[in-house]
């Protein structure tokens, strides 16, 4: 990734995004009807023997009488697919199919991909979106309102540049400099929050380097 370059589009004119895809990264653009993970199984496709635990025997030695020593059974609900129709319409989306911007800036990503999994984290973490345009490029927009979005910046940022932040603060980073620094310490806070100036106001690599360097420390 290098320097951070922006475009101005108009997301209220729909002639000039038709050609963007904003396919909702939760339902697949389904809107609703779409698969989610089973909540019998959590996605397993499997469910433990309540007998015995999923051990496979008593505690005596012997084989569970009720799975017969085969520690459980394939989930009845999902048919061992680890996953369920949904009967609701995608919160994400509010069953629209997709997630448009609503601000008209929109910041280039230097990236060939961007995972499923990390357009999904952005999307269901931060009030921002990934999208492409009609040449397959990616682009970062705002979905949310409010006087200060640049916090969600951040942590869309940090995770599309290095996949990681520290457990447990995906949600809180830059949001609450108070909170963070009740977790983490002032000075761990300082660190992300030079790293995070530095991913969006100046050259990618060298927020890159920063966050290797607090990796390597901790």
């Amino acid at each position: 990734m290098s320097d951070v370059n922006t475009r101005q589009i108009d997301f209220c004119d729909w002639e000039a995004i038709e050609d963007f895809d904003f396919t909702c990264p939760v339902c697949d653009g389904a809107g609703e009807g779409f698969m989610v993970e089973c909540p019998e199984c959590g996605g397993t496709g499997y469910v433990d023997c309540g007998v015995c635990g999923g051990l496979g025997h008593l505690t005596d030695g012997e084989p569970c009488s009720e799975c017969g020593g085969d520690c459980g059974w394939t989930c009845q609900i999902c048919d061992g697919d680890g996953e369920v129709e949904s009967d609701e319409e995608c919160e994400t989306c509010n069953g629209e199919g997709m997630v448009v911007p609503i601000w008209n800036t929109a910041w280039e990503i230097d990236m060939h991909d961007v995972s499923k999994e990390t357009r999904l984290d952005i999307v269901e973490s931060t009030n921002c979106v990934v999208f492409q345009d009609a040449d397959g490029d990616y682009l970062l927009g705002l979905t949310g309102c409010g006087m200060d979005l640049s916090p969600d910046l951040c942590k869309a940022w940090l995770k599309l540049g290095f996949g990681w932040l520290p457990d447990g603060w995906i949600y809180k980073v830059s949001k609450d400099r108070g909170y963070c620094e009740y977790v983490a310490g002032k000075e761990w806070t300082e660190k992300i929050y030079e790293v995070a100036v530095e991913t969006l106001e100046h050259d990618i690599s060298r927020a890159q380097r920063m966050i290797n360097n607090i990796k390597g420390e901790n």
